[in-house]
């Protein structure tokens, strides 16, 4: 008899995840309907801090929303599996069962990890949420091709040096201010840092340029290598970076300066415009791009869309307005400062503009 009452409590106890298991499935459709309430409100401070001051999320807060994400996943497939059953499936039942029992000691797990008590969010380091103005960069065009090349040497692990060249005026800058400002860029580094190299820099000014563009006060001691410790140990400290030199004319050691090699190991970017093919062989650049001219179409287009409006000309006006902007020999800049000082004028100044361009060409 005793034998019989210990194997009746032994299958008691076997089974009791399954005689539970419909009270079990409605704690578990309680319980992830409590975390996901705690989700909506993490996202939605997340997004209110982002869109108000730049902030971005903690590590720890971004892991705690991919887990939130995994276990609604396994819930969903355990409801699934349990829809699926046939009353004979009596081994995979009862595991269903256990399964849910220890489910919802995860979620309520999970649920007690999303208090953050010491906030969700970080500040970004200065030099990693401005966003400059900058030109439209009409679709297929010369530029957009360049800014493509670009991008993808970007996302390449392998390639740390990326030199961008051409002309004065033909867009560099503004190709590299769409880089800076798109979105998927900050996602990928943790900073990105803009510096504009002047004809006239130096090291020590050099320097001092890139200490201002990454918020860092360098020491008063004027002493090279000392400054030049005291800006790798920032950049080291700002771990994944992207460092857009703008307008280089000369050619310079990255580690006398302070900007740490990029490497497969760090991969960081750096990349630097200049007229110069010279100054990207100087640098080492992995990757040479030249930035060409616009063609004659892309010209015309890049001149309507500063003139505004409906453009509509006669053929004749339209003839000489094209010799105009054929003038510009493929430069955007020398495009849009027309475009913008012929804006809303009226066909006589079009026409006067014209002449006085014409015959200034021709003398």
């Amino acid at each position: 008899m005793e034998y019989l009452g210990a194997f009746f409590e032994m299958g008691k106890t076997i089974l009791a995840p399954l005689l539970s298991l419909k009270e079990n499935e409605d704690i578990l459709d309680k319980k992830i309907e409590e975390l996901s309430c705690r989700e909506i409100d993490v996202r939605a401070y997340l997004e209110k801090a982002n869109l108000q001051s730049g902030k971005r999320p903690k590590r720890e807060v971004g892991l705690w929303l991919k887990n939130v994400q995994n276990i609604k996943d396994e819930v969903l497939y355990i409801k699934q599996k349990l829809g699926e059953l046939r009353w004979r499936h009596f081994r995979l039942q009862l595991n269903l069962a256990k399964l849910i029992k220890e489910k919802i000691e995860d979620v309520v797990q999970l649920k007690e990890n999303g208090r953050f008590q010491e906030g969700l969010v970080v500040d970004l380091l200065p030099g990693s949420i401005q966003t400059f103005p900058t030109t439209k960069l009409v679709d297929e065009t010369t530029a957009l091709r360049s800014l493509k090349m670009i991008e993808e040497c970007l996302i390449d692990d392998g390639l740390g040096k990326i030199g961008a060249y051409g002309i004065r005026g033909v867009g560099k800058t503004t190709i590299m201010t769409h880089i800076h400002n798109k979105s998927k860029m900050a996602a990928t580094f943790n900073s990105i840092i803009w510096v504009t190299v002047s004809k006239d820099s130096y090291i020590e000014k050099l320097q001092d340029d890139v200490s201002k563009a990454m918020g860092v006060s360098l020491s008063h001691n004027k002493d090279a290598h000392r400054r030049s410790a005291e800006l790798i140990q920032a950049f080291i400290h700002r771990g994944r970076f992207l460092l857009i030199l703008d307008n280089m004319w000369n050619v310079f050691p990255l580690t006398k300066v302070g900007i740490p090699k990029p490497n497969v190991e760090n991969k960081c970017k750096i990349v630097w415009t200049t007229q110069s093919q010279r100054v990207c062989r100087g640098m080492d650049s992995q990757v040479t791009i030249k930035v060409d001219r616009l063609t004659n179409d892309e010209q015309w287009t890049l001149f309507e869309e500063k003139l505004g409006g409906n453009l509509v000309l006669s053929l004749e006006i339209e003839q000489v307005v094209k010799a105009i902007v054929e003038e510009c020999d493929g430069l955007p800049t020398e495009i849009i400062t027309i475009g913008a000082a012929m804006r809303g004028c009226g066909w006589d100044y079009y026409m006067e503009e014209c002449i006085r361009r014409l015959e200034k060409s021709e003398t």
